[in-house]
């Protein structure tokens, strides 16, 4: 039998034993109610299954507590595909899975340790809450409002052509804390402080009549406080083709350029031409990205820099000997959107 063949039968073996595994842990799952708490017992280097179907479509709220060990929850649908999971969300070892869940549906969930050689009792509990009511954010029209303790405000932004939406709050009274869902309320995004201060901002491309939610709280449940939400939207510029070192975009000195990222992992490529040696050179970028910048001497990296710009920006200063420089630009958190590059 030869080496293909060999792979193969063991990949089919693979396979069937793994998806026999599943079965026989959704064979012994155990049925969990919503608003019944169960207790349990997780021994060592094991795991305990449980089903879920709620009767509405409803966030589903997962508590998962124990005093003996590390609790650790995964959710899967099913198909089998995890679809979340959590360590410590539910305050100190404990943990805690919020999600949407639809009607009729089932989902596994399963409780094990962060380390799997703790092991001993646990609760668990299932409760579901209502799909909240949203409001619309109108895109260049803030909204204000109060949140109190313990709040959760949620907002709607619909997009009538494909672009970039951003949502950000300001204000410096509450930490706010931003979910973005789509239309399935399926958590895509989270951001606690991408905008000013303690401010939450969340940046999505969309696509023409697409709906997104945002579910706006505290960071914690004791901030409350005024605030302000904004929507707001960019068009997507034609791509200069800049994201390899070869398309490269010069400059000249003292020239600004504006640039745009489209994906989460691009760099976007320029150049520019010291006339001569011992000449102080400054290369920064502007805007709201956090950007990450790398400057080149033929195929030397010279420094590179991530915030020593304005707020989240990059900042490259030094004295260079003549000859012609590149600098790569991309962003550290995979931001996409506009900024603009200088050279001084």
């Amino acid at each position: 039998m030869n080496k293909i063949r060999v792979f193969l039968v063991f990949s089919v073996l693979f396979a069937f034993a793994a998806g026999g595994l599943f079965a026989q842990r959704n064979n012994n799952t155990q049925e969990l109610r919503f608003g019944s708490r169960t207790n349990g017992n997780l021994n060592r280097d094991s795991e305990v299954w449980y089903s879920l179907s709620p009767a509405q479509n409803s966030f589903m709220v997962i508590d998962l507590n124990s005093d003996d060990f590390d609790a650790y929850i995964e959710v899967y649908d099913s198909d089998r595909n995890l679809i979340d999971e959590d360590d410590d969300g539910g305050g100190g070892t404990d943990s805690r899975v919020e999600l949407y869940g639809a009607r009729g549906s089932t989902y596994f969930v399963k409780v094990r340790s962060y380390n799997r050689r703790e092991g001993g009792a646990f609760r668990i509990l299932a409760t579901y809450k209502a799909v909240p009511q949203s409001l619309e954010l109108r895109f260049g029209n803030p909204r204000n409002a109060n949140l109190g303790r313990g709040d959760e405000h949620w907002y709607s932004v619909r997009a009538n052509e494909a672009g970039i939406i951003i949502v950000e709050t300001t204000g410096d009274e509450v930490d706010t804390y931003l979910d973005a869902y789509d239309n399935s309320y399926k958590l895509i995004s989270s951001n606690d402080d991408g905008g000013s201060g303690y401010n939450a901002r969340i940046t999505l491309i969309a696509e023409a009549g697409e709906t997104f939610f945002f579910k706006l709280r505290g960071y914690d449940e004791t901030e409350r406080g005024p605030y302000r939400i904004l929507s707001t939207f960019e068009g997507i510029p034609e791509d200069p083709g800049n994201t390899e070192r070869s398309r490269a975009i010069s400059m000249n000195i003292g020239d600004t350029r504006s640039g745009f990222f489209h994906s989460y992992d691009e760099y976007r490529w320029f150049s520019f031409t010291v006339p001569r040696g011992g000449a102080s050179v400054a290369v920064y970028t502007t805007g709201n990205l956090d950007t990450v910048m790398t400057l080149y001497d033929n195929r030397r990296v010279v420094t590179d820099d991530d915030d020593s710009g304005e707020g989240f920006n990059a900042l490259i200063s030094e004295r260079l000997s003549a000859g012609t420089y590149f600098v790569s630009v991309t962003t550290y958190g995979g931001e996409i959107g506009h900024f603009t590059i200088s050279v001084e």
